[in-house]
């Protein structure tokens, strides 16, 4: 029976491929992730069309997973021109926490090319300022995955927040919390000037926190949340957890 439903697959258009995951739910078929990923850039466009589909985000079926499945999928392929779509995704500001918690690695997995195109989205006003945090922490994935454009990284997120004044609370403190995340010492003074101006939300972040936490050794290679596969969200056993909670 597996292998008749893998001829199956593999004789789809790569459309109906990825229409597929609209109607499986949490009981997602490896196989069916692997024979996705094994179309690569013809998958691109109909993954990020449902990334970026207001309507599946908000669904109370099971399509409403479909944007979650292509997200991670977007990410195990690794294509830069996926971003688009993926912060289109964030513009919608949908409920679920999973794509507060597993974009930033999927923004990561993209690799540094992504970089402008992120900094573009942060610096936009009209966007929510969580949303423009999880675009923050892909900018941090990127440069732990991507050493070589720490300093670029740094440097960005520095200057957003030495002009705290222009910029949303909830976007400022989020630059914060990634540049403490990054350990970034040259950042120090402007963060304590964005506390003293009143920019930074500290319900969720207090001065004294991030002094606590510049004692600290950098723990940001170990975080699933800036380093982890996209891969493993679909592995049975997280799948099985979801379900449960469900």
């Amino acid at each position: 029976m597996a292998e008749e439903q893998r001829l199956e697959w593999e004789a789809l258009p790569t459309e109906e491929l990825v229409e597929e995951l609209e109607y499986v739910g949490l009981r997602l078929p490896l196989g069916l992730v692997e024979e996705i990923l094994r179309r690569g850039k013809d998958a691109l466009e109909p993954l990020g069309r449902r990334v970026a589909d207001a309507s599946l985000w908000e669904s109370d079926g099971d399509e409403r997973w479909a944007p979650l499945h292509a997200l991670h999928l977007l990410g195990a392929i690794g294509e830069p021109a996926a971003v688009g779509f993926i912060l289109d995704a964030l513009r919608i500001n949908p409920e679920p926490d999973e794509i507060i918690e597993n974009t930033p690695t999927v923004l990561g997995h993209l690799g540094p090319e992504v970089i402008p195109e992120l900094s573009r989205f942060i610096l936009d006003e009209s966007v929510d300022g969580l949303m423009r945090g999880v675009a923050c922490d892909g900018l941090v994935s990127i440069a732990v995955l991507h050493p070589e454009h720490r300093d670029e990284v740094a440097r960005f997120l520095r200057r957003f927040v030495e002009e705290a004044a222009q910029h949303d609370r909830e976007a400022v403190t989020a630059a914060i919390l990634s540049l403490v995340e990054l350990r970034d010492k040259e950042s120090r003074p402007a963060i304590a000037a964005a506390f003293r101006s009143g920019h930074v939300d500290t319900d969720l972040v207090t001065l004294e926190d991030v002094h606590e936490a510049f004692q600290q050794p950098e723990r940001v290679c170990d975080d699933w949340h800036f380093t982890g596969d996209p891969l493993e969200f679909f592995q049975p056993e997280r799948l099985e957890k979801m379900r449960s909670k469900e």
